[in-house]
């Protein structure tokens, strides 16, 4: 009897088949004013987060993956929204999905440009002390308790001042100096490598998160 498949494929699964009833919900509220006043509001928030230092260049997770690639259409290719709890398929589906997780391109970036990404810290090792190895990731829990993201959508981070080790669950900003460099790790294979990089809290009692759909 094959294995059963990890709690995070159902995930994907509910995530590719609501995305059609998401897409006319949203077709719906856009005629509602109140949906419009409150999208306006969010923007406004949105311009309001204090830019990055002078000579940083402020980027968003989507950059960091081909206008070309799209998982989501991986995702339909295998099928994913078929898959049940007592489909035999599903070990074999997800570690095709890994597969393409783990392969997926990177973009080439400015070496002599420091970027500031916004994301989740995920450490390994003892709970407590400073870590200042870190993979940072789009969002919380990835591949932990939530479907893990691609290569491209992680990245390894080499920082100047350790984060606390408890900081698993805070968004921060990570500044420093991307490169295309493919590193295994016990998250999983990280498509980026950022060196000398610094941290701080991302200020998410008076800013919104950016918005990030690990779909598109």
């Amino acid at each position: 009897m094959p294995a059963p498949a990890s709690p995070w494929i159902f995930a994907l699964a509910l995530a590719c088949c609501g995305s059609v009833a998401t897409h006319a919900h949203q077709l719906n509220t856009e005629t509602d004013q109140m949906a419009r006043w409150l999208a306006q509001i969010d923007r406004a928030r949105q311009l309001a987060v204090p830019p990055p230092p002078e000579g940083v260049r402020e980027t968003r997770w989507n950059e960091l993956s081909p206008a070309g690639w799209n998982p989501g259409k991986i995702l339909q290719r295998l099928e994913v929204s078929k898959v049940s709890g007592s489909d035999p398929r599903a070990r074999e589906i997800e570690t095709q999905i890994l597969r393409e997780w783990d392969n997926a391109p990177t973009v080439p970036m400015p070496t002599a440009t420091p970027i500031r990404l916004t994301g989740y810290p995920l450490m390994s090792g003892d709970a407590g002390g400073l870590a200042k190895t870190i993979v940072l990731v789009p969002y919380h829990g990835s591949g932990i308790h939530r479907p893990p993201a691609p290569a491209n959508q992680r990245v390894m981070v080499f920082l100047k001042n350790g984060v606390p080790r408890n900081m698993g669950e805070t968004p921060i900003w990570v500044t420093g100096t991307l490169h295309p460099l493919a590193t295994p790790t016990v998250f999983g294979r990280v498509g980026y490598t950022m060196t000398d990089a610094t941290w701080q809290k991302y200020p998410v009692a008076t800013y919104p998160l950016p918005s990030y759909n690990p779909l598109h």
